[in-house]
């Protein structure tokens, strides 16, 4: 991440030359990914080099707020320069880099990948999932908190699992049941959950560690399917967010991405996030349905007031067939 990621700069000296080096193991190249992207164009940019140093081939230039393409070296290194000045109201940058060798693509999943990262994102109890999830497992992932998004949040939306106990359980070890766990930065045990019942969603400060450890189980089970973001706390609901782009929850301590605004998904909790949303499919039915019936307005006006005219049209040559008998003049046009 860029320094003080996602908050803006406010200093009053240019924070600059700031360089990364991103080296892999011999015989594997570098991926890089974007996950936030937010450089003011008067005052920011990130270079990126395919090499180790700022004298290898330059691969781009990036500025704006377009999301970058994802970017793979052709050796071991990738080097970043970063320059934003203190006046600048950027955001930053927010990237993951990885071996590329390694398959990253799609979701993240407990028995598949040792840590998840972004803004928000699903995570799920093994790789094939909904397929039946394997037995004997012990498995663990860490989701990243972000800069001063430095808190994760984590709901589970689908839970289907083998062995389960009841919904008084407190999962302890000693039981030989599926469960689930959620850690704190700490490696404190946040919470368990061994039953298929219930709404289940935590949040912590810092990463969160989620396991899953299964034991022999008979029929098909799908395992979990669970949704996570990161916000910034605020404690006093009239606070502020630290970043005037972020989008503070109406009743919620929580402080978002404005990514996160209206995505379909409730990452405040109390679903202020997803209020007032523009919806495209809704709005083009409502369009189209007044469109429609302005035709058909416009239609009637028209056949209304061409009605009228030829009546008026008719009602002029029926007099004018009539004439005048004192002037002796009559015509032999008939109505």
């Amino acid at each position: 991440m860029s320094p003080l990621y996602p908050n803006y700069y406010n200093n009053f000296f240019d924070i600059e030359d700031c360089y990364y080096i991103i080296s892999v193991s011999d015989g594997n190249t570098v991926q890089v990914e974007f996950i936030d992207f937010s450089l003011e164009p008067c005052c920011a940019h990130l270079s990126i080099y395919d090499g180790s140093s700022d004298e290898s081939p330059l691969i781009g230039e990036y500025t704006g707020y377009t999301l970058p393409s994802k970017i793979e070296s052709t050796g071991t290194n990738l080097f970043l320069y970063y320059y934003s000045a203190a006046y600048s109201s950027s955001r930053g940058f927010y990237l993951a880099y990885h071996n590329g060798s390694v398959d990253v693509d799609g979701p993240f999943s407990v028995c598949g990948n040792n840590i998840a990262y972004g803004l928000n994102g699903f995570i799920y109890s093994h790789s094939s999932y909904p397929s039946d999830y394997p037995s004997n497992q012990n498995c663990s992932i860490t989701i990243l908190a972000a800069g001063s998004y430095n808190h994760v949040a984590f709901k589970i939306v689908d839970l289907d699992m083998g062995n389960t106990a009841s919904s008084y359980s407190d999962c302890s070890e000693t039981e030989t049941v599926d469960v689930i766990r959620v850690y704190d930065t700490h490696s404190s045990v946040q919470a368990s959950v061994c039953s298929n019942d219930g709404y289940h969603h935590y949040s912590i400060f810092g990463n969160m560690t989620v396991t899953f450890t299964t034991y022999e189980h008979t029929g098909h089970r799908s395992g979990f399917k669970a949704y996570f973001n990161v916000y910034e706390s605020k404690q006093e609901t009239w606070d502020y967010c630290g970043n005037y782009m972020d989008f503070k929850c109406r009743y919620s301590d929580r402080c978002l991405s404005l990514k996160l605004r209206c995505n379909g998904y409730d990452d405040c909790d109390d679903e202020s996030d997803e209020n007032e949303c523009h919806n495209p499919g809704r709005d083009t039915a409502i369009i189209v349905g007044c469109a429609v019936a302005i035709t058909i307005v416009m239609i009637v006006l028209i056949a209304s007031i061409m009605c009228i005219c030829g009546k008026q049209a008719r009602n002029a040559i029926s007099t004018q067939s009539r004439g005048n008998p004192q002037d002796g003049v009559y015509s032999n046009i008939t109505e």
